[in-house]
């Protein structure tokens, strides 16, 4: 099995194990010979799939400090999955088990994968003259890349066979992984099963599942590259912003002892290594163009578990000059107030310290930039269509959205997760309808919410020869706060895990959430604030829901919730506003 450098999705891939030739509706069917397989020796068709799992990212992310011979740098980790296919040539191996022993003599039977051409669908073939049967009661036990002279113990449990081929010494990482066959040698891949009645009872069915047994290491070498804007970007980079991009020019990449697999699609490097229980780091070297480096991450507490993706960006301190390239805008982007205009520097650019250039005189982050999200027609009549910000402070104390005989604005639409309020973008919109039917009907001071960003606009005014290239302060409606979760703090409200219907509820995410994003705003030094009892924030937003509800987005303790509350309870929670702009 090759780990293909073009794949790196998390997918599976579904594949046919053949024992005759015939293909039929994507999965193989035998005939079986009359007491071959079945108890009552009645012949019965066997359908065997095999699919092979990608790496899953490891749940648990340290903040990694990566350090060099000549400079150290902060980094910030990163993983992803790797999917892996089979291709043609790859071969598994397969054991049945009943009763502990070996059935009919099916004892690392050897399938190479064929894949489909344009005259031949994809199969499995056993060597010539073999076949494979079923057999009531029996497990099938697999692994990939087969190798010659594998044995098990058929007298073990299913479960202590599948350890015992991940402490085969035939079966062990490779020491030396820089080559394509060498890597995929390495990684183990094992899958049992039982057959089970398919869509009639003339058909059974065994699919194999194969996961990955070891674990990957990941590393990928940086280097700066300055940075231009794309044209139409609605902003231009400041002077000096240079963004680490793959460097290209690195040799003898060893991770954890092991030389490793370049990747070329990222211009990654990696490693199989088994898995560990104790805390564990990745260290290694590689040699760039300018230095030699060395890179050490911090410790995951809990180890490498199998199956998982850890991966690393080691961020050279040097840069390449006279190399600069079109960067487009990203999430995490810090926003400045230029002479000419909207400026911006790359979130992930070259800090100097722990802060980036000029951090006192940035005025925002970038939430969201993509335009399938900049929905805000209101924005979008104006140009200002390439971002979505967060300011850099709150406005506001203890703020009522509104008044509590305050049941429904009708000017606002009532927004529920049910009519799709994580799309709800229109947070300017949304605060001009508000500011114009409070001054239409002079009760402004009713509305803390709105008051305090009417304020904040008037001491925080857009400088007059920019007010075509932004938007004044606004809420953030819900749909804008669920993008700063998704895109700043690492959670998408989708993956909270309270069963509740109404609302988006972690019990869990939020202090590694609220650090995540704090990790970035404090390269500006401006991080997010508790205020309730030193445990809790409220951020109001623009939204209202139904009933006399709005919105709101919420830590509290290791908690972290999108979600309805009164419009009038800013007293007991001490809400605020976190301001957001457009351009």
């Amino acid at each position: 099995m090759k780990q293909p450098k073009q794949h790196f999705t998390l997918t599976s891939l579904c594949v046919v194990l053949l024992a005759t030739l015939s293909v039929v509706g994507g999965c193989s069917t035998e005939s079986i010979d009359p007491g071959a397989g079945t108890d009552d020796g009645t012949p019965m068709p066997l359908t065997i799939c095999a699919t092979a799992s990608s790496f899953d990212e490891a749940l648990t992310v340290p903040a990694d400090r990566l350090s060099y011979s000549v400079n150290p740098t902060a980094v910030d980790p990163t993983q992803d999955g790797n999917t892996a296919t089979f291709n043609t040539g790859d071969a598994i191996g397969i054991f049945i088990v009943k009763d502990g022993a070996i059935i009919d003599g099916v004892n690392n039977m050897k399938f190479t994968y064929q894949a489909a051409t344009a005259d031949v669908e994809a199969r499995w073939t056993p060597p010539a003259g073999s076949q494979i049967y079923y057999y009531a009661g029996a497990t099938y036990i697999a692994y990939f890349p087969y190798t010659n002279g594998v044995t098990i113990d058929p007298s073990q449990s299913t479960a202590d066979i599948i350890v015992s081929l991940s402490n085969n010494a035939l079966l062990q990482p490779v020491a030396d992984q820089s080559t394509a066959a060498s890597y995929a040698a390495s990684d183990l891949m094992t899958a049992s099963g039982t057959p089970v009645t398919g869509s009639t009872d003339a058909e059974t069915i065994l699919t194999l599942n194969f996961t990955h047994s070891y674990c990957q290491l990941t590393v990928v070498p940086r280097i700066a590259k300055g940075c231009i804007a794309p044209v139409g970007g609605g902003f231009t980079y400041r002077a000096g912003s240079k963004a680490p991009v793959p460097d290209v020019n690195v040799r003898d990449v060893v991770i954890n002892g092991v030389p490793a697999y370049r990747v070329t699609a990222d211009e990654s490097y990696r490693v199989i290594v088994k898995p560990t229980s104790a805390s564990s780091q990745m260290q290694g070297s590689y040699t760039s163009e300018e230095a030699a480096m060395v890179f050490t991450s911090d410790v995951y507490a809990d180890g490498f578990a199998a199956g998982n993706s850890y991966r690393v960006n080691s961020d050279s301190p040097f840069a390449v000059e006279g190399q600069d390239g079109t960067r487009p805008l990203a999430p995490g982007d810090f926003v400045f107030h230029g002479t000419n205009g909207i400026e911006v520097y790359p979130g992930n650019g070259v800090p100097e310290g722990d802060k980036i250039p000029d951090y006192a005189q940035a005025i925002g982050i970038v939430v969201t930039c993509d335009k399938s999200r900049m929905t805000d027609k209101a924005c979008s009549d104006n140009s200002w269509n390439h971002a979505y910000v967060m300011g850099l402070e709150d406005c506001g104390s203890e703020l009522n959205w509104g008044p509590s005989w305050s049941s429904d604005e009708d000017v606002l639409p009532n927004m529920t997760r049910a009519n799709g309020a994580e799309n709800d973008m229109n947070g300017y919109a949304e605060t001009e309808a508000m500011l114009a039917e409070r001054a239409s009907k002079g009760d402004l001071g009713n509305y803390d919410t709105f008051k305090a960003i009417n304020d904040y606009r008037t001491s925080n005014p857009v400088p007059s020869d920019l007010s075509d290239k932004r938007s004044p302060w606004f809420i953030p409606s819900v749909g804008q706060w669920f993008d700063v979760m998704a895109n700043l703090c690492g959670r998408s409200p989708k993956t909270f895990r309270v069963d509740d219907s109404e609302n988006w509820i972690d019990s869990d995410y939020g202090t590694e959430m609220w650090n995540k994003i704090n990790n970035q705003l404090n390269k500006v030094n401006k991080p997010l604030t508790l205020i309730l009892f030193n445990s809790g924030v409220f951020f109001m937003c623009s939204s209202e829901g139904e009933g006399g509800l709005c919105w709101n987005a919420i830590w509290m303790g290791n908690r972290v919730s999108l979600m309805l509350s009164s419009k009038s309870s800013g007293q007991n929670y001490k809400p605020v506003v976190r301001p957001f702009f457009a351009f």
